[in-house]
């Protein structure tokens, strides 16, 4: 989240999904007259279609949001199954090595 020491009030934006809002702050008075402050929030989505918001709730003179990025982490269970299929491939390309041989 971007600050300027411009505008002299600290942006707070809230991020809400999933039924669920933080708040992020940046709590340190900018010395340049752009500064950024990385945060991140982990969240577990209910559905394949979530919406997540950002509201500014001070500085609304400004407030800089940039590269906001959403990743997709996978289940454990989803990992357990894609390491079952790959066993599972494997045993078959090792009974047909050795019917070949």
């Amino acid at each position: 989240m971007g600050a300027s020491n411009t505008f002299g009030v600290l942006p707070v934006i809230a991020v809400s999904t999933a039924g669920v809002s933080v708040d992020f702050a940046v709590t340190a008075a900018p010395t340049t007259l752009n500064s950024w402050t990385n945060f991140s929030y982990n969240f577990l989505a209910p559905t394949n279609v979530t919406a997540i918001t950002f509201t500014g709730i001070q500085g609304s003179d400004y407030i800089g949001l940039d590269n906001i990025s959403v990743v997709l982490v996978p289940e454990p269970s989803g990992i357990l199954m894609l390491f079952a299929g790959l066993a599972a491939v494997g045993a078959v390309v090792i009974r047909k090595r050795k019917q070949m041989g």
